[in-house]
Order: C-alpha cells, then sequence, then structure tokens
C-alpha cells in the first residue's frame, strides 16, 4: 500500500520484474445498485506514469477523480484504457455476477494495446480469459496471464 494507505503498484511490479510488459488493471462500477449498468473499465498504464492520489473511486472527490481522468485520457504514458456498460435489461436476463464479467472481459477486449497480464479487482475470474491463471484467494486482486 502506498503512505496514504491506498492502492500500490506492487502487483504490477512484481509481473514487469518476471517479464510481463503490458499489465493491465480491470475493476467495475456499479454491482450495489439495484437499478442501473454495471460499467468495468480496463487500462495498461506506463511503468514511469505515477498517479498521485489514486484510490478506489468511492474515496476520492470528484476534482481527484477528474484529475486521475485528466492524466489517462490526455498522456501518451496511458499505454491503453477502455470501458465497457452492461444494461439493467441485460442484467436482469443474465444477474449482475455475469454481467460484471461480461463487462470486465469485453473491457480487457476493447483494449487498442492488448496486455500480457491482467489483474482482476476481485475474486473471481471472467470466463474468457485464459484458464492458466495464478489467483489469490481474496477479494484484492487476481492476477490472470493472458498469453
Amino acid at each position: 500500500a502506498t503512505s496514504g494507505g491506498g492502492p500500490s503498484r506492487l502487483h504490477e511490479q512484481e509481473k514487469w520484474s518476471l517479464g510481463y510488459k503490458l499489465v493491465a488493471g480491470v475493476d467495475e462500477a456499479g454491482r450495489g445498485p439495484l437499478v442501473g449498468p454495471v460499467v468495468a473499465a480496463a487500462c495498461i498504464l506506463h511503468q514511469d506514469i505515477e498517479l498521485v492520489g489514486i484510490n478506489d473511486s468511492k474515496k476520492m472527490s470528484e476534482q481527484q477523480r477528474d484529475q486521475c481522468y485528466d492524466i489517462l485520457v490526455n498522456s501518451p504514458s496511458a499505454v491503453s484504457f477502455a470501458w465497457h456498460a452492461i444494461d439493467a435489461t441485460t442484467i436482469d436476463e443474465i444477474n449482475i455476477l455475469q454481467a460484471t464479467m461480461k463487462a470486465m472481459e469485453t473491457a480487457v477486449a476493447k483494449l487498442q494495446v492488448k496486455p500480457d497480464f491482467v489483474l482482476i479487482d476481485g475474486n473471481r475470474i471472467p470466463k474468457n480469459m485464459n484458464p492458466g491463471m495464478f489467483r489469490i484467494n481474496t477479494s484484492f486482486l487476481c492476477p490472470i496471464p493472458i498469453r
């Protein structure tokens, strides 16, 4: 963890040291509400980029979220990012868990630069990702090699 108790890049650093060059992270938002879409976003950041104050979006102010967004979309060091939303009708048809998994899979698939490793914030691995995986059995991060 960082000095502020928020996320760090230790999982990425570990994968970089093992030879993975393009490490993506993916997470979802919208599983808790009873209405509306579920959205997942995936991002690959260059090793040198530092997003000061990055944390769980619920713990960040609107200004902090906007600043991080500006860095991501305007920085050549943000190698690639993508998002995907699953609407409420589809959630009702396939259930929230399957909708979340589909949103995560699709967000990763939409990345213009393809990662060679994905870190998933969650305790389940989408079924269409490479089954040769190492899994952390917590709800923090499930790393998934997708080579």
